[in-house]
């Protein structure tokens, strides 16, 4: 008890140490905590569903999946003779939505489900209800629920009593809101009545089961390839391929993997850093009261005695950080919360949440942190000579930074480099990302995806319904242009020329329409383009630069033949009439993926199910896009609504995630340059103290006050130097971990490089400054009184 009073008042007496020792702490370990969470929510992604592990989504794959065997049919064979589950829901892929509310119209995804969609994921609302049995009734308004993140973002959490909400040119009543973590899009209604029954008022839907208690996923499996037989057998699909495939409803994060390693290897350097200031302030600490250490020792206290008061007293300010850190770290995480953007999950990250194992990391840490930061000081007391320090002056008149200090101030501003190089390098990368070329005027251009029913495809009616739509979509005002586009695989992927049979690799080609160069505005530069004469004609060909260089080397490729697949495919070949500059036509994929060349086909008509449109449209893009919704379901009625979305939608939402990384990375490495130039500042400082006699017998002895500078410059320079040196090394390897992001950008770049040891020299040669001015004021004469 006398220990611990004794520990009190001495740290009562260090207002200023104990002030700098727990903010330090707290901000790191609140910076810590919240990373953790970040990567907390990847681990274990939190999802407000009950035995999560036991849901599925059930997808179709193979060449049957698109078989004249409906959806429905598929379902009912999961549904009523799998015998893998405990319960079967439907629902669609989500699609892009206009929700408009009181505040603002926001674009998310809108999910169509049954109606016992919510009690099959065990689902409670954090407000209103959910779905009924029945649905809504006859006369009543249709029903939306919303998840939390969307109402948040788009509607500041206001109260939803009588709010409704119009998705497209429907309005909805809001009866409930989801909670956090919803997989499955962001807002949900009802399918029309009876679909579960019957399959009518929809053209596709997925199932999503619940596996029965003790069946594997392996067992699932098995029978979900036995049902796909015997589908094959009933309806007459022959050998044609055709299964189905379990996905689990929680997301996936290894796709990620490294840069979650690098989000969290610049958590632990921040903790590096901090826990490296805390050891120089406790040994800076030890060394002015070793005359204390001395003389209690002499009066008989011993050394494990003086080691448990080091531990006590850090111990006193690790709970005091422990606990600043866990304030930090809630409002680190509910900051995270309300500014997270929702297209972060592009990167990996889900939204975070505090739970038992961040608190745990949290708890955890302190411990570490205080048992590593008080072991060296603990040790530097326990080896003080009793009669030594009782026979010092009260001060030094030489000596240099002590040993002790230098290897933790070396770290502190190696990990700064590093950080300060990543966040440099993500804020290049996010810039050249946002202004790239896509050889085309993207702004302005509109997509939309709609599909035929199954029974008109390759049919003589497909042709004459795309031209229906193309036509009345065309009679927009707002509408400059439209073209259609479809992206298609080849049996043999790949593209062969007639030019010594030279082949390139290609995932797909594109069949298009003959204004779609002319309505995304890719110029033609050789040859000429496709014209509404050719149309109807056995096809033709125009390939870009890159496909014209690998295919035609050195020759004009205009009037040369060319055909779609290996030298297996069949033997059809079609005629080049032009070559288009290049362009990135990566629509959904990442930007940061290399661009294959450019292939297009002018077919002899479109009779596929899925139509791919491209409209250019003059302003009011959200009116716009609502009324060429209409448009296309007036023309293939029934079913969910057409996707409609700007060109440029999903790119910028993969430039606003990088923005994101790159800010993350910002705030590590500012607030690693903040600890590490107050880590410099603090050793200086003392030292400098230490050695005011003799600065005063220096200038005594004809100093002038630039020397003396010169002195406390000089010593800090050297740390700076060692640490950038360290730094700039581990910066080059460690950056590797984020290559993926960087596009078009070396993760050894120099600009970056030399910017953040720049930064970091000035800021800590500021920080050497400071002390080193108070070293330029000793007055000698008031100095050697004191001794």
């Amino acid at each position: 008890m006398y220990q611990t009073r004794f520990v009190l008042h001495s740290l009562r007496r260090s207002p200023g140490f104990v002030f700098a020792v727990v903010l330090s702490l707290g901000l790191s370990l609140g910076l810590a905590c919240t990373t953790f969470a970040i990567l907390d929510a990847v681990i274990h992604p939190f999802v407000p569903y009950r035995d999560a592990d036991e849901l599925f989504s059930v997808a179709q794959w193979g060449d049957g999946a698109s078989h004249e065997v409906g959806w429905f049919e598929k379902y009912l064979e999961i549904r009523d003779r799998s015998g893998i589950h405990d319960g079967v829901e439907l629902y669609t892929y989500g699609y892009w939505g206009d929700v408009a509310g009181p505040t603002a119209t926001v674009r998310t995804s809108v999910v169509r489900v049954s109606e016992n969609f919510f009690d099959l994921l065990g689902v409670t609302p954090v407000r209103g209800r959910l779905f009924r049995p029945g649905g809504f009734q006859a006369g009543e308004s249709p029903e939306i629920v919303l998840s939390e993140e969307f109402w948040r973002h788009a509607f500041g959490e206001r109260e939803f009593e009588d709010a409704a909400v119009t998705v497209d040119d429907a309005t909805f009543e809001v009866i409930g809101i989801a909670p956090a973590g919803m997989s499955i899009g962001d807002a949900w209604v009802l399918f029309p009545r009876g679909v579960a029954e019957s399959g009518a008022g929809t053209r596709v839907a997925r199932p999503i089961v619940r596996l029965r208690d003790g069946l594997s996923r392996e067992q699932a499996d098995q029978a979900l390839a036995r049902a796909a037989t015997r589908l094959r057998r009933e309806h007459g699909m022959g050998e044609e391929d055709f299964s189905y495939r379990l996905s689990s409803i929680i997301p996936d994060p290894l796709r990620f993997k490294r840069f979650h390693a690098a989000i969290a290897g610049g958590a632990f350097t921040i903790l590096l850093i901090a826990w490296g200031n805390l050891v120089n302030m406790l040994l800076a600490r030890g060394v002015d009261r070793r005359r204390d250490v001395a003389l209690k020792m002499a009066l008989g206290a011993g050394r494990s005695r003086v080691v448990q008061q080091v531990f006590l007293e850090v111990g006193f300010l690790g709970l005091g950080g422990g606990l600043l850190g866990a304030v930090f770290a809630v409002w680190g995480v509910e900051i995270l919360i309300h500014n997270l953007p929702p297209e972060i999950r592009l990167i990996g990250i889900f939204e975070p949440h505090l739970s038992w194992r961040v608190y745990g990391f949290g708890l955890f840490t302190t411990i570490l942190a205080m048992t590593l930061s008080g072991a060296l000081p603990a040790v530097a007391a326990a080896k003080v000579d009793p009669a030594e320090p009782l026979q010092d002056s009260s001060g030094t008149t030489t000596g240099r930074l002590s040993r002790s200090y230098n290897p933790l101030v070396i770290t502190a501003v190696a990990g700064s480099i590093v950080l300060l190089m990543g966040a440099g390098l993500l804020f290049k990368a996010a810039r050249r990302v946002a202004q790239y070329e896509f050889g085309f005027d993207a702004t302005g251009l509109v997509s939309a995806r709609t599909w035929l029913p199954v029974e008109m495809c390759d049919t003589p009616e497909a042709h004459e319904a795309v031209g229906r739509m193309v036509a009345r979509l065309e009679t927009i005002p707002e509408v400059e242009d439209v073209a259609l586009m479809s992206a298609v695989m080849p049996e043999k992927a790949g593209v062969l020329s007639d030019h010594d049979n030279r082949f390139i690799n290609l995932k797909y080609y594109r069949t298009v329409s003959s204004s779609f160069l002319e309505t995304l505005g890719i110029p033609i530069m050789r040859g000429r383009d496709f014209s509404v004469a050719d149309e109807g004609s056995s096809g033709l060909v125009i390939v870009d630069e890159d496909a014209a260089r690998a295919l035609w080397p050195g020759t004009d490729p205009v009037g040369r033949m060319i055909k779609l697949g290996g030298v297996e495919a069949p033997d059809i070949w079609y005629p080049v009439v032009g070559v288009a500059r290049t362009a990135s036509l990566f629509f959904e994929e990442d930007p940061y993926l290399e661009n294959e060349p450019n292939v297009f086909l002018l077919p002899e008509q479109f009779s596929g199910r899925s139509m791919h449109l491209v409209a250019r449209v003059t302003e009011d893009e959200p009116r716009v896009s609502l009324e060429i919704k209409r448009v296309l379901k007036d023309l293939v009625p029934g079913g969910h609504a057409p996707f409609v979305w700007p060109w440029l939608m999903f790119f910028d939402n993969m430039v606003a995630a990088r923005e994101f990384m790159a800010r993350l990375f910002g705030l590590f490495g500012l607030f690693a340059l903040f600890l590490s130039s107050m880590g410099l500042y603090s050793v200086l400082s003392y030292a400098v103290g230490r050695r005011m006699r003799e600065f005063g017998v220096r200038v005594a002895l004809g100093a002038q006050r630039p020397d003396i500078m010169r002195l406390v410059l000089g010593e800090g320079t050297v740390l700076i130097l060692a640490g950038i040196a360290i730094g700039a090394v581990s910066a080059m390897w460690s950056a590797q971990l984020l290559s993926h992001w960087l596009y078009d950008i070396n993760p050894t770049d120099v600009v970056a490089l030399v910017s953040a040891e720049l930064i970091l020299s000035v800021v800590s040669l500021i920080a050497c400054a400071l002390p080193g001015l108070r070293a330029t004021r000793a007055d000698p004469l008031d100095i050697l009184r004191a001794t």
